[in-house]
């Protein structure tokens, strides 16, 4: 997300404290590593991302706990 050409167009935000149901609509949602849940196979590696959609990470399957999360980007007008 700090490639020079997404830059301009992804704002990082503070989100703690908020339920699985407030994350904003289309926020990408990033975990780091071997984070609980992400233990095996590539993300244990390189972690996870999803996209939030009315209270859920979709992937390549649901992800039901978004509090686990480590960066949360929302897209901005370029």
């Amino acid at each position: 997300m700090s490639d020079p050409v997404l830059k301009n167009r992804w704002k990082k935000v503070d989100v703690k404290g908020l339920k699985d149901s407030e994350f904003p609509e289309g926020a990408i949602v990033l975990w780091n590593p071997k984070t609980q849940g992400y233990t095996k196979g590539k993300a244990a590696l390189y972690g996870h991302g999803a996209i939030a959609h009315n209270g859920d990470g979709y992937a390549n399957g649901v992800v039901s706990n978004l509090s686990t999360y480590a960066e949360v980007w929302i897209p901005i007008k370029a």
